[in-house]
């Protein structure tokens, strides 16, 4: 999937044309009762806007001077159901905002008494962190998720990216 990834991505035939074929493909070569999730971005610079696509992917989420905003978009992930239709959403980028992307591991990372991480403190955390640098969002985010978990391990895979858009 990785490289039907590149591929796609790189011939430039569009997020949505690209979520489409990937879904196929995965439907068409991995076989039933096997997923993906996935979400697709892409930012021009000179017109400010972001675009996005998700296949069920953990919503991306926006963290700007006038708060914190979930990039929604439901639909299937990749290798549900065939023939989706994956559409480009799209709005409006302003310059220091940050778009942080989180697996569901960060989400729901358990701690020793079976609590889960979750979207309030994700929230309440990068509300708090509202004002920093990209790197100290993602390391007050990692330093958060992991001090939940308590020293014990993680039970899915977990990913944190933070974009800042600095035109």
């Amino acid at each position: 999937m990785k490289s039907a990834l590149y591929t796609h991505v790189s011939s430039n035939r569009g997020l949505d044309a690209s979520m489409v074929e990937l879904n196929r493909m995965m439907c068409d070569t991995v076989g039933r009762r096997r997923l993906m999730t996935l979400a697709l971005l892409e930012i021009d610079v000179g017109t400010r806007r972001l675009s996005w696509v998700n296949a069920g992917h953990v919503f991306p989420l926006v963290v700007s001077a006038t708060g914190i905003r979930e990039l929604e978009q439901s639909t299937y992930p990749l290798g549900v159901r065939r023939e989706v239709d994956y559409s480009i959403c799209e709005e409006s980028l302003e310059p220091g905002d940050r778009i942080v992307l989180v697996t569901d591991g960060c989400i729901e990372a358990l701690d020793a008494d079976g609590e889960v991480y979750g979207w309030d403190r994700l929230s309440a955390r990068l509300e708090e962190l509202a004002q920093a640098e990209s790197k100290a969002i993602a390391d007050g985010v990692a330093e958060d998720v992991w001090g939940h978990l308590g020293g014990k391990p993680p039970q899915d895979d977990m990913t944190l990216v933070v974009v800042a858009f600095e035109p």
